[in-house]
């Protein structure tokens, strides 16, 4: 707000919401020089207001409206032979290349209305934590337009388990980031395709959801133990996986691999090269393995599985060349590929399309109350709505099933 006080213009100035996400996480903040020299002293106010770490930000509206007064205090003086400048204590005179009095009185105000709003806003929305849970602490993702509890059908909250429905709660296991389905947006709020759409859900159910973290592998098993109602991380839907819990399905999805622009990587030839993936999914488990031992089966040497924690570490390493390319979920690909101001380029096209499901413990009521608010949220196009809001749409489905994966 503060920038665009300064600038006339957002910090990211792009066409749709899945581009100014993919900035948010990926992008340095603006510099307000590059648009008008005279505010270089605005520059580390915005850098440190912009931080990707919420720690790193300024803690009080206070303290950020005296950094920015600061800065409209040192006036730029052009030297006229070089495109440098330098700042100075002196008096500035309207016209001569620093800011006019009434042009810092307005932008005084602007700072400190930017400020209280900025605050305001970051407060109420729970930002300021620079801690990263790995366990049962709840983390709540902030009210969107799916959570109007009008949206109530009183037909298929019925049909909640009783100690679900008298809570009045949906307890659900995350694990972030994997955006676009699942991440934390600069306020530390956990957001995404996922997300919305378990927040539609949980408003057909008359249940206010409860986001808690937790590692991926530890979803799974903590969901089986009653521990929380549901899994929300992109899982796919899978036979072995059907063995320990049930899915609700809400997605198809594929694998696709990322590699950096200009390289020649084949998936089905990797044999030999380093491949990085996230730890508990199926590119670990599953196809990253099956291709090393085909490898092996040739003579060949083998596919180097390089697992990284998170998925924003492990396109990063693409991008650094750490590794040759990343496989990951088709949305996950695609986001990191938008998001990555042309660093990176799609390694082939989408295979092994299965359904994404959220997990529910095996035989529980709770799964068909899922899936029918699930469908309700399908037909009245609210469904369509999320997914063209994160671009996901390739992977939409027309009919959420129990346990549908095939193979």
């Amino acid at each position: 707000m503060l920038y665009e006080c300064l600038t006339g213009q957002k910090p990211y100035p792009v066409d749709s919401l899945e581009q100014q996400i993919a900035k948010h996480i990926n992008a340095p903040a603006p510099k307000p020089s590059a648009l008008d020299p005279r505010l270089a002293a605005f520059d580390e106010v915005i850098a440190k207001g912009m931080s990707k770490k919420p720690g790193r930000r300024y803690q009080s509206a206070g303290e950020m409206a005296a950094a920015a007064r600061r800065a409209s205090d040192v006036p730029v003086r052009t030297t006229g032979r070089s495109g440098r400048h330098s700042a100075s204590r002196t008096k500035t005179t309207p016209g001569r290349g620093g800011l006019s009095t009434k042009t810092l009185a307005i932008l005084s105000a602007a700072v400190l209305l930017g400020a209280a709003l900025v605050f305001g806003a970051w407060h109420f929305w729970g930002g300021g934590d620079d801690k990263e849970s790995a366990g049962p602490p709840s983390t709540s993702a902030p009210p969107g337009p799916s959570d109007d509890p009008g949206g109530v059908v009183p037909a298929i909250a019925a049909t909640l388990p009783p100690d679900i429905k008298e809570s009045g709660r949906l307890t659900v296991g995350v694990n972030v980031p994997y955006a676009p389905n699942e991440f934390k947006n600069s306020a530390g709020d956990i957001v995404g395709f996922d997300v919305d759409l378990i927040n539609a859900v949980s408003k057909t159910l008359g249940l206010l959801p409860e986001y808690r973290e937790f590692l991926f592998e530890e979803i799974i098993p903590t969901v089986q133990r009653g521990e929380i109602n549901v899994g929300m991380s992109s899982f796919t839907d899978t036979l072995e996986r059907q063995e320990q819990v049930d899915f609700v399905t809400y997605y198809e999805a594929g694998t696709l691999w990322a590699q950096r622009t200009g390289s020649n990587v084949d998936p089905n030839a990797a044999c030999g090269l380093r491949i990085g993936m996230t730890p508990g999914s199926t590119h670990e488990t599953v196809e990253v393995p099956a291709k090393s031992d085909q490898c092996v089966a040739a003579g060949l040497p083998p596919v180097e599985a390089v697992v990284y924690p998170r998925q924003d570490e492990l396109t990063a390493a693409v991008i650094n060349g750490e590794i040759d390319a990343m496989s990951a979920d088709s949305p996950v690909t695609g986001f990191a590929i938008k998001g990555s101001n042309g660093a990176l380029e799609p390694a082939g096209e989408i295979f092994d399309t299965a359904p994404y499901g959220f997990p529910v413990q095996k035989d529980s009521p709770l799964a068909e109350s899922i899936r029918q608010a699930l469908e309700h949220v399908i037909s009245t196009g609210e469904y369509k709505t999320i997914a063209t809001k994160w671009g996901v749409e390739k992977g939409m489905i027309a009919k959420p099933v129990i346990n549908g994966a095939i193979s």
